[in-house]
């Protein structure tokens, strides 16, 4: 190379050295790597719409072993099953998979399992699902075919067409294995609120009791409604089931005072139910109160509570007087005076 340049002239090494520039500047437009290109914007990464490319899969491990080989195969109450998908892009937004519980009796029921994050392995979307109590699964889990709803947080609904997964008997359900313990009463049940009037209760109050157990509790009404008796002056009365309160623990029962209901002050009570049978709660055949596993309730109480300050009265309610109304009596339409065509006198002539 310095022989050639020795051997040209000023002009011939200046042309050279301009045409390698260019040359060298044209192959690095060429051949420049994926890196040194500008980054997509972001309308153009999601001008085609994500899809499945694996999965999904259950990645959560079960904490219960239930068949005794040592590894661990049901999931209890509480526990999360968590499912994993991948897919062509990062998906970042909202949604969620399906699970089908296969019961013993052979009933099928469906679960959402809702989106919880992505990202970890490449472009993967997370589902978890929290086990409830109720929940039961004896033959393993299954996820049906195209069952994933993802939409993100652009608005761009993914094509989440994906296979089946068929029952999986490392992932089974029993929602009741750690809750064998019946709901029971956390104090006795006692009257709830007072009386509309003057602390005493007239025909037509109702009186209120409340019960509160041990945990959330489901009352099925099938075979009628369950009651919680009473006493008014010693006299048993039937207060019926009327409403669980919003935290599911405390039952309401209302008992509406009829015609001759009396008691002295201090004498409304709920009697313990071991203490005479026609106290305490009953519950129809076909009905129940039971906890979410469907455990019924322990309903007996040895201490009877009474309430001082109010009293029932066989006194009916006083009417409420109605205010006369006005009668629109119409005025009579005045009859305008008639014009009398009483003829004129004659003249008389002179």
């Amino acid at each position: 190379m310095q022989y050639i340049f020795k051997n040209l002239g000023g002009t011939e090494a200046r042309f050279i050295i301009l045409f390698s520039l260019l040359a060298v500047t044209s192959l690095a437009f060429l051949f420049k790597s994926p890196a040194s290109v500008a980054p997509q914007t972001l309308v153009d990464a999601q001008s085609s719409v994500p899809r499945i490319t694996w999965g999904p899969i259950i990645v959560s491990v079960p904490s219960l072993d239930t068949d005794g080989d040592g590894h661990p195969d049901t999931y209890g109450p509480t526990d999360v099953v968590k499912i994993e998908v991948g897919f062509s892009e990062l998906v970042c937004g909202t949604g969620w998979i399906l699970l089908t519980f296969q019961t013993a009796d052979g009933s099928s029921i469906s679960r959402r399992a809702n989106y919880s994050g992505c990202g970890g392995i490449p472009n993967a979307v997370f589902f978890s699902y929290l086990v409830n109590p109720a929940d039961v699964d004896d033959d393993g889990l299954s996820i049906m075919a195209n069952s994933i709803y993802v939409v993100t947080y652009d608005g761009i609904v993914v094509d989440a067409a994906h296979g089946a997964i068929a029952d999986d008997p490392g992932h089974k359900i029993d929602g009741g294995l750690r809750d064998s313990t019946p709901p029971t009463l956390n104090s006795p049940p006692g009257i709830s609120g007072r009386s509309p009037d003057n602390d005493t209760y007239i025909v037509g109050d109702r009186i209120k009791l409340r019960a509160r157990f041990s945990e959330d509790i489901v009352v099925n009404t099938s075979g009628g409604l369950p009651t919680l008796s009473l006493t008014l002056g010693g006299e048993f009365r039937q207060a019926e089931y009327v409403a669980s309160e919003s935290d599911n623990r405390r039952l309401i029962f209302a008992y509406a005072v009829q015609l001759g209901d009396e008691a002295a002050e201090g004498m409304i009570c709920v009697p313990a139910s071991v203490e005479d049978e026609r106290a305490g709660f009953k519950v129809p055949v076909g009905s129940s109160i039971s906890d979410l596993a469907g455990i019924e309730a322990e309903l007996l109480w040895s201490v009877t509570s009474c309430i001082g300050g109010l009293r029932v009265a066989s006194i009916e309610p006083t009417p409420t007087p109605v205010p006369p109304t006005a009668t629109n009596t119409p005025s009579p339409t005045p009859v305008p005076p008639t014009a009398t065509n009483t003829p004129s006198p004659s003249p008389v002539p002179p």
